[in-house]
């Protein structure tokens, strides 16, 4: 698993990554699960809340706001 946060402030770890990718380039980021609790129905707000980070399981409100909510 990649840690965006620390990826985006330091190029030491950027560079460790990309020694470990045995020659393979990292071109694209996903967050599947982290983008259907953004776009999930109401409806479905229990069956997804086992993704949804431990601070806000049990809030779907916060679980589909932004960061700077959390």
């Amino acid at each position: 698993m990649i840690d965006i946060k620390k990826a985006a402030e330091s190029k030491t770890y950027c560079h460790d990554l990309q020694g470990q990718t045995n020659g393979l380039a990292i071109t694209e980021l996903a967050s599947h699960l982290q983008g259907q609790l953004v776009a999930v129905h109401p409806a479905y707000d229990e069956l997804f809340d086992a993704f949804a980070a431990p601070e806000v399981r049990g809030n779907p409100k916060r679980a589909r706001s932004g960061p700077s909510t959390r």
